[in-house]
């Protein structure tokens, strides 16, 4: 059985603390990458459902078991498209009577 010296022991520790630290730099940088997709699908589905006022949108971004806090009240899918029917029709009456 060799015997190791301290200089081995020393290149085996630097070298496992490397290893060990760019496995975690990567792992930040993945974590980092998936943040980003998050932020911009949540972005994206605000901007095309809420910014268009597009239920058709919903289905595209929201799963059937999302809720949203909204001002204390929880509201889903189905409370989200009564919302954009009600915000259509309050806007066809506005725009008739302007016209009026």
């Amino acid at each position: 059985m060799k015997k190791t010296t301290t200089s081995q022991a020393a290149k085996k520790t630097v070298l496992l603390l490397v290893l060990m630290l760019s496995t975690a730099t990567f792992g930040q940088k993945s974590l980092e990458k998936e943040e980003d997709k998050i932020q911009w699908l949540i972005v994206k589905s605000f901007d095309e459902v809420w910014g268009d006022l597009n239920p058709a949108n919903i289905n595209k971004y929201y799963t059937p078991d999302f809720l949203l806090l909204e001002n204390g009240e929880i509201w889903n899918n189905d409370t989200i498209k009564k919302l954009f029917k009600q915000s259509c029709a309050q806007k066809s009456t506005t725009n008739s009577n302007e016209h009026n």
